[in-house]
């Protein structure tokens, strides 16, 4: 997940590379928000259109995986979660939407991703063993600093593959102390989840982010 500040031009190219993907409309201190598809005429521009979509008071967040931003609504706001009419993005996925390309992942992307994934799952199996796998940690596992990684880091999460608590803001390097968490899709690479439905995988999920203060 990626959030969008005073960052349109980004936004924009975000939306027209990741159409399979999802977008959270919400004020910068949110009350309610709305989510959409990424392909969504109401969150994309026009030729004749002249709308601001990240500036003043908007904000957006992004995801390729919908339960990424339904979370972070359920974390961030106080009101009610709408779902677009025009697009209902809260329709099921259909199955080749649940995996993106690999063509997304460069060789070090891949032994990152590879890394977070034998990390979580270590703690999966064995619920004692707590999930807290930081930003800082990664970059020093691969021999890198936080400003040297935070490239490779971004692009997992533009890709997702991972996301990271706090948020990443468009603009701004990924915290330190940032907990680096696998996203359904990555977990669906392992023999293991491959069989598990959506629901399921959730529940994977929740395990690692509920070692979270």
């Amino acid at each position: 997940m990626i959030i969008y500040l005073d960052e349109d031009p980004s936004y924009l190219s975000w939306v027209t590379h990741h159409r399979h993907g999802f977008v959270l409309a919400t004020s910068r201190l949110p009350r309610s928000g709305t989510l959409h598809r990424a392909n969504c005429s109401q969150v994309r521009a026009h030729r004749t259109s002249h709308r601001h979509f990240t500036t003043g008071k908007q904000q957006k967040a992004c995801a390729i995986d919908i339960d990424q931003l339904t979370a972070w609504f359920s974390e961030h706001a106080t009101g009610k979660l709408n779902y677009c009419p025009d697009c209902n993005p809260g329709e099921r996925q259909s199955p080749e939407q649940l995996t993106p390309p690999d063509q997304h992942l460069t060789k070090l992307g891949r032994e990152v991703l590879s890394y977070v994934l034998e990390i979580a799952i270590v703690s999966l199996d064995d619920q004692e063993v707590p999930y807290s796998l930081t930003f800082e940690e990664l970059a020093k596992a691969f021999g890198k600093s936080v400003h040297q990684f935070d490239p490779t880091i971004t692009a997992l999460i533009d890709s997702g593959w991972i996301t990271v608590t706090p948020a990443k803001i468009v603009g701004q390097t990924v915290e330190p102390r940032a907990v680096v968490i696998p996203t359904a899709w990555a977990l669906r690479r392992e023999p293991a989840f491959q069989s598990l439905n959506e629901k399921e995988i959730s529940c994977e999920l929740k395990k690692l982010t509920s070692d979270q203060p």
